[in-house]
């Protein structure tokens, strides 16, 4: 009973010293998948973050560009630059009139002195 005695202690030191080292295993890789997860989230945290703070960008953008003048603002521009051209060519005209009156009145008071 004494060799058999040992030989189960054995027998039963190993099983309980894989038994050990298996759940010390189990738990090493239970906790590494802890913390992956955990990085994981704390990353998909950030990201959706970081993506609020640029949906937010985007719609501002959005309100402002659909406040810029566009094609027909500046063609309306251009025709009143159009106007404003001619307007101005005819007062050149007016005045070059009124210049040529002027000398026309200087020339004649400078004769009749």
């Amino acid at each position: 009973m004494g060799a058999g005695y040992e030989l189960a202690k054995f027998w039963f030191d190993v099983i309980q010293t894989l038994l050990i080292a298996a759940v010390g295993i189990m738990s090493w890789l239970n906790n590494r998948q802890r913390i992956t997860s955990a990085t994981i989230t704390n990353l998909e945290n950030s990201i959706d973050d970081r993506l609020d703070g640029q949906l937010e960008r985007l719609t501002r953008l959005e309100q402002d560009v659909k406040h810029a003048p566009d094609h027909n603002d500046f063609k309306r521009v251009h025709q009143r630059l159009d106007m404003l051209n001619g307007e101005i060519k005819e007062m050149k005209g007016e005045f070059h009139a009124i210049r040529n009156t002027l000398n026309t009145i200087h020339q004649h008071l400078m004769n009749n002195k």
